[in-house]
């Protein structure tokens, strides 16, 4: 069973923007994320293993967002910037849930 068709993905985008001029292949950042309270999916061993953080003190950083959960600062594709009670962290949007 020949299929001399091949998928492009180059193709695709064109055929994509040809077609319709709204849809885009890249997720908007929504400026409402900004100013709201997140909580951890994980406990905080697990975040402090994914987490980004420039303290000098991270498991307490990590510890204080598992107990009381933090507020987005700023959005940067799926990572987010949060700011805890004693500090903040870069992290996934995967491992945060909305308050």
């Amino acid at each position: 069973m020949g299929n001399d068709y091949k998928f492009s993905l180059d193709n695709f985008k064109r055929w994509m923007k040809d077609h319709d001029e709204d849809h885009t292949l890249e997720k908007p950042v929504a400026p409402e994320l900004i100013g709201s309270m997140v909580e951890s999916k994980f406990s905080a061993k697990k975040i402090l293993a994914k987490m980004e953080c420039e303290t000098d003190n991270p498991e307490e950083v990590a510890r204080s967002f598992a107990k009381s959960g933090g507020k987005i600062v700023e959005v940067d594709g799926k990572n987010y910037l949060i700011e805890t009670d004693v500090g903040s962290f870069c992290i996934k949007s995967c491992y945060v849930i909305m308050a």
